[in-house]
């Protein structure tokens, strides 16, 4: 410490707070250190049994932080480097390693600063331990046994209500296996409300592969029961359902097997959240059938998953509400029977958005927050790839999010329109340039978007028929949200290194401006073209059907019309939409 002339950068375990505090040398040797205008930078592990000395090394030292698990200790300064691995409570260091060397100092230096910048202000942390106040934690489990140990933990932990929501139903028998049933007993003896929720298993099937398990709850005197053991066949539905006995005071719902998802949620009191990944049910252990899980105690993460929960379960309740109905609503059956395949068909398509982006979101959101600033000024193309895919997921989840809203509004009449005079071609050229950057900077198809003014000569400035005419009269942000569906459509049944054109023509009734978006794709389906522009009407793979039906209701309520057509002159399909032209006074 004598020869620290501008900095002195350290970090000890839980027990070195002490010793700066106590063994007057260290103490004097920080007091020096900062009267010769040098400046003290230290981590440490601070908690309920070293607080007292944490606080007073705060007056010791320029900032202090706190970092779990710090062990042993290193200190570096402009030209010197120290560690050691032995330190007691109050006891001064009897073994260290020194060295003056400017490359092991520069390295210690890169060590101490990494760590330095993922540690917490000890001010929080020390707020933390005197209010009981947890510190966010985004923590991914990689050993089944440590997840589920810690879902016990949880569960016994908690005070006012459970959520779980299985990936499958073989998923729940083999919970019960792990002892699960225990602790859910446990639960609802102490008054906590349990709501489980469980996928049907494939219309009631029997599966052989189960057949035998000492986790099946069977009764002795079930003679089919007993037949279809010896038979090597198990009904994991009844066998759900016999579990459904074990605990009747839990509110246990069967959902559609149309919920049936890669992973198992689990949310305590809305304020502690764990996530499972579905590897293998078919395994016979259930340690061996999990994945990768993570654990969250940040409310706003647990209050999302209980949301995603209470939505499912709203879902399950409305669909067996419908059911016991069928009988008085038989003279609108033609009707309902539309309306659950349209339902059917969203809740499909929707799951399937939704859920797919949500596992990289976790666990690659957990790889970025571990990384720091520093790294990041870096060339990481590991680092850059975790975050563009994050980014392209998280886009993915904010395009579904706004479709569903548009449809809300469309569907409640409350559509709000912010009509103006608008120059079409610079709206046209915004969204081409968009798409542009978007095509060069992504993983996207590479497709070039080409704009195409169509002329009528022997027009003036302002006649109807000049291509001069560029006002029209619309909401700018809808109209770039039209053509921008439309380019996206094109671009999905387009091939690689297509081009897509853009065209902008006066219509035949001099009145309107007429805007296309033409593609060298497959064409329009002949099956979808009847219900082109209705809710979910989709053949792709990828989308949930409802851009165009978006566009045609967003092009209606400005006045507007749109259509579609195959090509007549080579493959492809042509939308097109007109809306009113602003003339001059």
């Amino acid at each position: 410490m004598d020869n620290v002339k501008e900095r002195m950068d350290i970090y000890f375990d839980k027990e070195a707070p002490s010793i700066v505090v106590d063994v007057k040398e260290y103490r004097n040797g920080y007091n020096n250190i900062r009267k010769r205008g040098g400046r003290i930078r230290a981590f440490t592990e601070i908690t309920r049994e070293n607080l007292r000395y944490c606080k007073e090394l705060m007056n010791l030292v320029d900032d202090l932080r706190h970092l779990d698990g710090v062990r042993g200790g290193i200190a570096i300064s402009e030209k010197e480097y120290m560690a050691t691995t032995v330190l007691q409570e109050s006891a001064p260091l009897t073994e260290v390693i020194y060295s003056s060397v400017r490359e092991v100092v520069e390295q210690g230096q890169y060590i101490f600063d990494t760590l330095w910048s993922t540690a917490t202000p000890a001010e929080q942390k020390i707020k933390e331990l005197e209010e009981g106040v947890e510190h966010p934690v985004i923590q991914v489990i990689t050993d089944t046994r440590t997840s589920i140990s810690l879902a016990f933990d949880l569960i016994g932990s908690a005070r006012h209500e459970i959520l779980i929501m299985f990936a499958s139903a073989k998923t729940f028998l083999l919970a019960a296996d792990a002892n699960t049933l225990n602790h859910y007993q446990k639960a609802l003896q102490r008054g906590i409300n349990l709501t489980i929720l469980v996928p049907v298993y494939d219309d009631s099937k029997k599966d052989f592969n189960w057949a035998g398990r000492d986790g099946y709850v069977h009764d002795d005197d079930d003679e089919h029961a007993k037949d279809e053991y010896s038979n090597g066949f198990v009904d994991v539905n009844e066998q759900v359902n016999k579990i459904r006995k074990k605990i009747p005071n839990a509110n246990l719902i069967v959902t559609e097997k149309s919920s049936n998802t890669k992973i198992t949620i689990m949310v305590v009191d809305n304020s502690k959240s764990m996530v499972w990944e579905l590897k293998d049910d078919t395994l016979k252990d259930p340690y061996q059938a999990g994945g990768i899980a993570t654990y969250s105690n940040i409310p706003s993460v647990a209050s999302s998953y209980a949301s995603i929960i209470d939505i499912i379960r709203k879902q399950t309740d409305l669909y067996e509400q419908l059911k016991d109905s069928k009988e008085r609503l038989e003279m609108l059956n033609k009707q309902l029977e539309s309306h659950n395949i349209i339902q059917q068909e969203f809740i499909n398509i929707a799951a399937h958005e939704l859920r797919t982006p949500i596992q990289p979101i976790l666990g690659l959101s957990e790889i970025a927050l571990a990384r720091n600033e520093k790294i990041l000024d870096r060339d990481d193309p590991q680092l850059k790839e975790t975050l563009e895919v994050i980014t392209r997921n998280a886009k993915r989840l904010h395009r579904l999010t706004d479709d569903i809203l548009d449809v809300t509004r469309i569907d409640s009449k409350i559509l709000k329109l912010n009509k103006e005079s608008v120059d079409i071609d610079e709206v046209i050229d915004d969204v081409i340039d968009d798409f542009r950057n978007k095509v060069d900077h992504t993983s996207e198809k590479q497709v070039k978007i080409v704009k195409m003014i169509k002329d009528h000569s022997n027009k003036s400035k302002y006649d109807a028929g000049s291509p001069n005419v560029t006002k029209l009269i619309c909401d700018k942000n809808r109209v770039m949200q039209i053509i921008s569906n439309l380019i996206s459509n094109a671009i999905k049944f387009s091939s690689k290194n297509e081009t897509i054109t853009i065209s902008k023509e006066v219509g035949k009734n001099n009145k309107s401006i007429v805007i296309s978006v033409i593609d060298k794709g497959s064409g329009i389906d002949p099956d979808i073209f009847p219900r082109l522009f209705s809710k979910f009407s989709t053949r792709s793979n990828h989308g949930t059907g409802l851009g165009l039906y978006i566009c045609k209701n967003l092009v209606e309520a400005q006045g507007g019309r749109i259509w579609a057509q195959d090509n007549k002159d080579g493959p492809g399909a042509t939308f097109s939409f007109c809306l009113p032209i602003d003339y001059p006074n």
